[in-house]
């Protein structure tokens, strides 16, 4: 049982609408390449509707020096002072919606997700043809969950402007979300296609398709060679030595991941994910000692993480230190009560010394592993669901949703797959069952933005089949 640090390259795009042209400034976050899709700030510079005939007033040239500023401040990471830029800007021209757009940004930024949105909206109902607007809100609504929402304000985007990269790069990472790695592969191939010397656009390609690799161990392959095409675009990026240091380790090319994995460090050695790799990669090398001192890196600044302290008992094990090596699967299993592999362990190790302590974690080693294979195979049914939907095969989507959560009995899946499997219904025009899925799922989720929605469309479409 490992981490499985992973996380594409998004953006917020910041917008000074005074020139024509591109230009990326990536400030990368520390989570950006651990695991959570929050990587950097992107300034993107064009020209919409609004300067070529717009039906508001003529942004003054004040206003313009704001928002310039306003971006300078952003690019610094200085939200603060950004924001109050931005805000004089706005104060000037409230329809000036480059200005509207970046304090959107600022605002997401800063956490303030509702007012974000609100900006965000605002800019858009300002210009209808504002691709750049649309992308954010669509990522604003991906890093809240509301996937259904965010893909079609990045349709939105790609309506207006059918070859805008960023739109490709947010719509993968949301098929990514929705469980959809062909196609997030697709969206990011796309933008590698549009920006080929873009190393943003491959480190995301490389990532989906090591993620596939689940599926088909041949992606492997694959997104090395777009890992190493961004590489050689950017050979300073830590995430993309890390990431291909990930890619080694699973091709189990460990020396070469060791070499990677090093160098992102040198990097920033301070990031937790980075050091567990490479502490499983020495483990793997047989260097126990120093897997052992990184994984105690590690630990000091992540320590709970369950996954880190097994690790670091496996390393005490090997070397004849079992005391630690318990104390340590101790912690694992009391972060993590269903961490399987610290569990076995620990039935094995306490036969001797502790007969009832070990078949009381072997008990629940066996319960567990138990409602696991039951949670695999509605894994595999919903895989298969996925593959219908593809299709556009709503019935036997449907039919393998039910399969689904009859393995599943009470597993976590279960709410999931219940909303999952209402939607199913209702594409399948089945609105009764679906309805009364979905219902059940607001009992559960309360405030699930998809659900609701769904229920309101159904309730207008009752509505107007009721005879008159």
């Amino acid at each position: 049982m490992g981490m499985n640090p992973s996380g594409y390259t998004d953006q917020f795009l910041a917008r000074d609408g005074s020139r024509v042209g591109y230009r990326w400034l990536m400030i990368w976050v520390l989570c950006a390449w651990v695991g959570v899709a929050i990587a950097h700030c992107g300034l993107a510079e064009t020209a919409s509707s609004i300067q070529a005939g717009s039906a508001h007033p003529a942004i003054p040239a004040a206003a313009r020096g704001h928002n310039q500023l306003g971006l300078k401040y952003l690019s610094e990471g200085k939200l603060n002072l950004a924001s109050a830029e931005f805000q004089a800007a706005i104060s000037q021209n409230p329809h000036f919606v480059e200005a509207l757009n970046n304090l959107g940004v600022v605002r997401g930024r800063q956490g303030r997700s509702e007012e974000s949105e609100r900006l965000l909206r605002q800019a858009v109902e300002s210009d209808p043809y504002y691709a750049e607007a649309y992308v954010n809100l669509g990522l604003l609504l991906m890093h809240e969950q509301r996937l259904a929402e965010a893909k079609e304000e990045i349709k939105k985007a790609l309506s207006i402007s059918p070859d805008y990269a960023p739109a490709y790069s947010a719509l993968g990472m949301i098929q990514a979300k929705l469980g959809l790695p062909r196609r997030a592969v697709e969206s990011f191939r796309k933008v590698t296609q549009l920006e080929p010397l873009s190393a943003e656009a491959h480190l995301n390609l490389g990532i989906a398709l090591a993620e596939e690799s689940s599926i088909n161990i041949s992606y492997l392959d694959q997104a090395l060679i777009e890992l190493d095409a961004a590489e050689k675009l950017d050979p300073n990026s830590p995430p993309i030595h890390y990431h291909r240091g990930r890619v080694l380790f699973n091709l189990r090319r460990y020396p070469e991941a060791e070499q990677e994995l090093e160098t992102a460090l040198r990097f920033n050695p301070r990031v937790p994910a980075a050091l567990y790799l490479l502490a499983l990669d020495e483990e793997q090398l047989n260097h126990v000692a120093r897997s052992t001192a990184l994984a105690q890196r590690a630990i000091v600044l992540d320590s709970r993480n369950a996954d880190l302290h097994y690790l670091l008992g496996q390393d005490f094990f090997r070397a004849g230190r079992m005391p630690e090596a318990i104390a340590q699967w101790r912690k694992a299993v009391e972060l993590d009560p269903e961490h399987l592999p610290a569990l076995y362990n620990l039935a094995l190790a306490l036969r001797k010394s502790d007969r009832r302590k070990a078949q009381e974690y072997g008990a629940r080693y066996l319960e567990l592993q138990s409602k696991r294979q039951a949670t695999d195979l509605a894994k595999s049914s919903e895989l298969s669901a996925k593959a219908a939907v593809q299709r556009g095969n709503w019935p036997a989507a449907v039919t393998q949703l039910q399969k689904a959560l009859e393995f599943c009995g009470d597993c976590a899946m279960q709410v999931d797959l219940r909303k999952s499997l209402g939607l199913a219904y209702c594409y399948a025009n089945d609105l009764q069952d679906g309805k009364n899925e979905l219902e059940r799922v607001l009992e559960t989720k309360p405030e699930d933005p998809e659900v609701k929605r769904a229920l309101e469309i159904i309730e207008r479409l009752e509505v107007s089949r009721r005879p008159k």
